[in-house]
């Protein structure tokens, strides 16, 4: 009863808010034509369709489940720790606080690594554009729109507001400089759908100029592409991680006031532990497995590998007991390989949300792979969901892994434990074909390159060096890397804009160099992260090279395909600009590199970064892979003779 009355006082002060939101944006000056747009605000404001707003989309965004209150939610603005981020461009630091808002024009990305808090921050920002009331924020999980169309889901959230909704209204409304979309986890889009998730995105910023800010962890197609804003997010020191753990510790209801203390004296005492412990996530993993741990893990690796165990088992070594019992009945070691199974299923299927059908289907799967009574499926989820909090469930029938890191390293752990060569080869196999043109699974790798080292030697740094085919040109002249280098730039384009009364075509936007020419997954494969910035800074000389306004007198000297399309009257024109015929241009790209000089200096770096690799990491392993195998076979040679 008294939970109800909770509840329903919160969702009248959401309305309340929301209800303040609108008015502000409605009452702010619009500009005549775009009145169509003003009339979906104002039907927003409706007493339906403003509940609507406030219950499915403004607390859906800001309510969470955490571990410390894995039976109910919380709100962000109870857990939410200020974190920095940084513009790559000129290294700005700013802290997303109460009152920040992010109002660059364009397309916004905020980089950050597995784990850093990038989806915390896009709902901070969400909640602070709420409370200051100059534009309506829309906040959108990548992942939940199907087939990549941005605005067609864009859309269909606006009719669950019950809302009139036309093609023309809704684009005017892009337009309007009165909505701003916020679009959380580029990296966890289905892989057949990033370029038109991407293409889409990149639209809603060209054809109606639409404020959006994106997540993404790093070197994803977003990242790279030239025109967006870069943002970084910041590491965590060490006082932000004590702030952390002591608003865990207010949320905690059982807590017995010596965690906080200890972890803090521990966290300032030993350096190596804090370096380890280097994001939000991480931090909160410890303050609730530290009672349960028996000694304090040596490395990120050390932690992972701690973790469903100390969870599972929940022996509270400050209690003396352990403090919820298990349903199936299954131990722990046995309940890790199950958990392990189920992670890579569905990472390597990119299911990052389950709903209860298929998690059913994983977790009988997975038991009777294992030799377990397909019965015990119930059981084992209640075990999974209620005990490790390691898959957690939102109430909406849909359950979703604590941490997509969680996700991969338990993944990476099934991986390692397979005993079947062929079934492991087969999933080697389609790591290596997904990870020289996506980062989709270097976290995955990552965790592989530490646990299942030879296999991971053989199968990625060796295997998928030699099939790119890169060691044989690596081997021969540098002459002879010409064909290899064209036919990797001949995929790249820059497209370019114009009009037919100005003298001038200008590019808006072109392939990054790096990720045609495919060298950043080097360092994937000899188990680091992938940085394509590393290699001699091949993207940021581009575009200093670039000529962004090239006179129609000097088109003569490129190779390019030139289009015309006549303006969408549904548009604005961009700063008053006459509604005439608009000129696209498609530049080859190994013409432009010519034109401008920089043809050879690119197949130099190219050239000299495969022969570095093949010299000093290919060609030793490869060598001290056949060592150990001649060893192995003399070790045990006297088999032949008994």
């Amino acid at each position: 009863m008294v939970e109800a009355i909770i509840a329903k006082g919160l969702q009248l002060v959401a309305v309340k808010v929301v209800e303040v939101m609108l008015k502000k944006v409605l009452d702010s000056p619009w500009s005549n034509q775009f009145e169509d747009a003003k009339e979906i605000v104002k039907e927003l404001l409706s007493d339906f369709s403003k509940n609507r707003f406030a219950e499915k989309h403004f607390q859906q965004t800001l309510k969470m489940r955490t571990l410390i209150n894995p039976d109910h939610d919380v709100m962000l603005s109870d857990i939410y720790h200020p974190m920095t981020i940084s513009t790559a461009s000129n290294d700005d630091k700013l802290t997303v606080k109460d009152g920040f808002t992010l109002t660059f024009s364009g397309v916004v990305n905020i980089i950050g690594i597995a784990g850093q808090g990038k989806s915390t921050i896009l709902r901070k920002l969400f909640l602070e554009e709420i409370s200051k009331g100059d534009r309506v924020p829309f906040f959108i999980e990548l992942r939940n729109v199907p087939d990549g169309d941005v605005l067609a889901y864009f859309k269909d959230l606006l009719k669950s507001f019950h809302v009139n909704v036309t093609d023309s209204n809704v684009e005017f409304l892009l337009q309007s400089k009165k909505v701003v979309l916020l679009l959380d986890g580029f990296d966890e889009i289905r892989q057949e759908t990033t370029i038109k998730a991407f293409n889409s995105i990149m639209q809603l910023n060209k054809s109606y100029a639409c404020p959006v800010i994106t997540t993404s962890r790093p070197n994803t197609q977003v990242c790279q592409m030239p025109g967006i804003q870069n943002m970084f997010v910041e590491t965590i020191d060490l006082v932000d991680k004590l702030h952390i753990l002591n608003l865990i510790e207010r949320q905690d209801n059982r807590s017995n006031k010596t965690t906080f203390r200890n972890l803090c004296d521990l966290l300032i005492e030993n350096t190596y532990l804090e370096e380890t412990i280097n994001n939000p996530i991480m931090v909160t993993l410890l303050y609730h497995c530290f009672p349960y741990m028996d000694e304090v893990p040596k490395d990120i690796t050390d932690f992972y590998r701690q973790l469903f165990g100390v969870l599972y088992a929940r022996h509270d070594k400050t209690k003396g007991y352990n403090d919820r019992e298990r349903e199936s009945g299954i131990e722990t070691e046995p309940a890790r390989t199950l958990f392990s199974n189920i992670c890579l299923k569905s990472l390597l299927t990119e299911e990052y949300q389950l709903d209860s059908h298929k998690l059913h289907q994983l977790v009988t799967s997975a038991l009777s792979s294992h030799g377990y009574d397909k019965k015990l499926a119930e059981s084992f989820t209640n075990d999974l969901v209620k005990i490790t909090c390691l898959l957690q469930s939102d109430g909406n029938d849909r359950f979703v892994f604590l941490h997509k890191s969680v996700q991969e390293f338990f993944a990476a752990c099934s991986i390692t434990a397979i005993n079947d060569d062929n079934i492991k080869s087969d999933i080697y196999k389609h790591l290596r074909t997904s990870l020289i043109s996506s980062p989709k699974f270097d976290n995955l790798l990552q965790f592989l390159y530490y646990l299942d080292k030879p296999s991971f030697i053989n199968e990625i740094t060796i295997e998928t060096f030699r099939l790119s085919g890169y060691d044989k040109f690596a081997n021969q002249p540098y002459e002879h890397v010409t064909s290899l280098f064209d036919k990797l730039i001949s995929d790249g384009m820059l497209y370019g804009e114009s009009s037919a009364d100005y003298s001038h075509v200008r590019l808006l936007r072109f392939s990054p160099i790096t990720s045609l020419l495919k060298v950043d997954f080097l360092k994937v494969i000899n188990g680091e992260k992938r940085d394509p910035f590393s290699i001699d800074n091949m993207d940021e000389k581009f575009e200093d090279t670039i000529t962004v306004d090239i006179h129609k007198d000097d088109l003569s000297a490129y190779s390019y395909v030139k289009s015309i399309t006549t303006p969408n009257s549904k548009k604005v024109p961009v700063m008053g600009a006459e509604e005439n015929q608009r000129e696209s241009y498609k530049f080859g790209y190994k013409e432009y590199l010519i034109t401008h000089g920089i043809y050879d200096y690119y197949k130099e770096v190219f050239y000299n970064t495969i022969v570095d690799f093949n010299d000093n990491v290919y060609k030793i392993k490869l060598n001290e892979a056949q060592s150990m195998k001649d060893a192995m076979r003399e070790s045990f040679g006297f088999l032949n003779k008994l």
